[in-house]
């Protein structure tokens, strides 16, 4: 009997702490949201709705004068109006988390925070940029338009011998040809 109530009690303290934890890092979950704004699956485009996990290789579409505000364990990601964004990758490990979005369209702010004991990476992909982060954040969009709300970023066009571009604090930098973002 003893021993039937210890199962009892350690399954629900189980749950229980689980259920503390927040957002799965393989998830990522909709918090907040404005207008119209939907994710696609093998059934066609369903509404969001606040709570909503999404996995990955979600996309999500954001409508005119709308938003969607992503959390994936503290980052925060806020899909703006008239964006799409593909979520390529999430995966957690014992050491480790890695995030990657593509941004086909629009703009998407990002504000990542580094995990105590594991590495972060997090790496938006537009068709003129990508951009890759870890505890910055900053403004990026689908043109090459890249805007540091903190942190430093240092943008480095693809051809060769090209001379890397900072940008820090709350500057922005428009590099409209095919070009690398890191941190």
């Amino acid at each position: 009997m003893k021993r039937i109530i210890l199962t009892i009690f350690l399954l629900v303290g189980s749950v229980a702490v689980f259920a503390a934890t927040g957002v799965a890092q393989d998830k990522a979950e909709v918090i907040s949201f404005t207008g119209k704004a939907e994710y696609q699956t093998a059934d066609g485009w369903i509404p969001v709705t606040v709570g909503t996990l999404l996995e990955q290789g979600t996309v999500i579409s954001t409508g005119f004068k709308s938003s969607v505000v992503l959390a994936i364990g503290d980052s925060r990601f806020t899909v703006a109006a008239l964006s799409r964004i593909a979520i390529d990758k999430l995966v957690e490990d014992d050491s480790s988390y890695d995030t990657e979005m593509k941004l086909s369209t629009g703009k998407l702010q990002m504000d990542v925070k580094a995990k105590p004991g594991k590495t972060t990476s997090f790496t938006v992909k537009s068709p003129t940029a990508t951009a890759s982060v870890r505890g910055t954040s900053g403004i990026m969009s689908s043109t090459g338009t890249l805007q540091s709300l903190t942190g430093m970023w240092t943008m480095r066009s693809v051809a060769p011998n090209s001379k890397p571009i900072f940008v820090q604090g709350t500057q922005s930098a428009d590099i409209p040809d095919v070009l690398v973002v890191h941190t």
